[in-house]
């Protein structure tokens, strides 16, 4: 750790740098379904006993951005938004009837 941190690369994020940082490192193109995904726990009513998971999401978030983590500590966090969101485009596309 005492190379790493000589080296210059040991340099903690600021909040607006770790959440770019973690839309780099979960892609661009993917921002709309984890941050879709993380909604869904708190705005829809079928998943108000999964509420939890929302806010496991944004604590491991903000937990790691005061802490100054690095980006990728919070990746594990990303499937369950992601799946979340699966739900939601599932219920979109579903055909009525």
């Amino acid at each position: 750790m005492r190379n790493i941190r000589a080296s210059g690369r040991d340099i903690p994020f600021t909040p607006l740098g770790y959440m770019r940082a973690q839309i780099l490192l979960m892609t661009p193109v993917t921002l709309p379904v984890w941050v879709l995904g993380a909604l869904y726990f708190f705005f829809r009513q079928e998943a108000k006993r999964f509420r939890i998971l929302g806010w496991t999401f944004i604590g491991v978030l903000a937990v790691f951005i005061v802490l100054h983590g690095k980006d990728y500590y919070a990746a594990p966090v990303y499937p369950m938004a992601l799946a979340s969101d699966a739900i939601v485009i599932e219920q979109l596309w579903r055909p009525n009837g």
